[in-house]
């Protein structure tokens, strides 16, 4: 165990390993040398200078990979936690993201509204002046344009069309 903290602490002061590797190879030294002279002590005590041996063999190899398992699941926990606040990092930048993707999008449509306002407010006063005046041809020419604006067109775009469609085709009406 001396020798092992000699050398890591010489290591350490060269700069070869960081201060957490230190405390990682001080605790395996300490955690594993201590555990093999209680384990040797207790078998010894029970089997005699053979089970000291033995016990103390098998006391250093069971405390090295406890301590090396509860590394590396230190390890992976950190990890893990990097990971966490890496990706918890993304989703914020996908919200700020969404956001102001959202806030273009209602800009962009309420111009576009803006813009439609006054095509309807044109088509609907065709319709209004038509059905007020008795001449229900602009209130079908104001349901035409209203039409275009959605791209669609009127089966027919007059009161001539419609009367020479009922006396010359047998065609059903389209809705």
């Amino acid at each position: 165990m001396v020798i092992e903290t000699g050398v890591s602490l010489y290591r350490f002061a060269k700069g070869e390993m960081s201060g957490e590797q230190l405390a990682e190879h001080l605790g395996q030294s300490g955690t594993s040398t201590l555990s093999s002279m209680y384990a040797g002590a207790a078998a010894g005590a029970v089997f005699g200078p053979v089970g000291a041996v033995v016990g103390s063999m098998a006391g250093y190899l069971v405390a090295s990979s406890v301590y090396q398992s509860s590394m590396a699941i230190l390890r992976s926990a950190r990890l893990a936690q990097a990971e966490a606040d890496r990706l918890e990092a993304i989703c914020r930048e996908a919200v700020a993201e969404m956001h102001r993707q959202r806030a273009e999008f209602e800009r962009l449509v309420e111009q576009r509204l803006n813009a439609r306002r006054q095509e309807f407010a044109a088509c609907f006063a065709l319709v209004d002046a038509g059905t007020r005046s008795g001449e229900p041809s602009r209130a079908v020419e104001g349901l035409a344009n209203l039409a275009a604006i959605f791209g669609q067109k009127l089966q027919f775009a007059s009161f001539a069309e419609f009367d020479r469609f009922m006396k010359e085709s047998d065609e059903p009406l389209r809705f």
